[in-house]
């Protein structure tokens, strides 16, 4: 069997394509917990589906500019598109956090968003 293809994604926000993500961590979180009763383990809740986005590198496109740190002090949501398993997943996310860190000696400078969500709209 062969390997996948992982190739970097465009980075959708307000349906404009504001950049391309290097390296980046999804996860659809079930919200499910263990349930027990006398005899033991009797089965799995139904939970709160969540959603959560790290995104360690991104290229922006020239000319769109996004403010992802006035997001994060602000405390806005933003709408994101993840292409994921041949759909986008279409949500509004909470900018959990945002980090940067820059190399002088290489002129780099990177940073990490996280965002947080619910259910996803699979398109």
């Amino acid at each position: 069997m062969a390997l996948p293809t992982v190739r970097a994604f465009p980075v959708f926000c307000k349906s404009k394509k504001v950049g391309t993500a290097f390296g980046t961590r999804y996860m659809l979180d079930a919200g499910r917990q263990k349930l027990f009763g006398a005899e033991g383990y009797f089965s799995h809740s139904k939970g709160a589906v969540t959603t959560r986005l790290e995104i360690q590198y991104v290229v922006p496109v020239a000319g769109v500019n996004v403010k992802f740190i006035e997001d994060t002090i602000l405390q806005n949501d933003v709408s994101i598109g993840i292409p994921f398993a041949g759909k986008t997943h279409k949500l509004d996310m909470a900018v959990i956090s945002n980090e940067a860190s820059s190399n002088t000696e290489t002129g780099r400078v990177e940073g990490t968003i996280i965002m947080e969500g619910g259910v996803p709209e699979l398109t």
